[in-house]
């Protein structure tokens, strides 16, 4: 079952500077910190293929 968790992250995509988002309302399968990296992969990869980083700042 998928929970609501508000994350904040900072990507780095490929020949652009650092980006920070949030605190975003992102779905996970679970409120860890691997559960939300899945999540925010799939919505990053699915938005540009060209993602070099992502870092996890805050989950709540």
């Amino acid at each position: 079952m998928a929970v609501n968790v508000k994350v904040k992250y900072q990507i780095k995509i490929k020949g652009y500077s650092l980006r920070t988002v949030g605190p975003t309302a992102i779905q996970a399968m679970a409120k860890t910190e691997s559960a939300v990296m899945e999540a925010i992969k799939k919505r990053e990869y699915a938005a540009t293929k060209a993602v070099e980083s992502i870092v996890i700042l805050s989950i709540d």
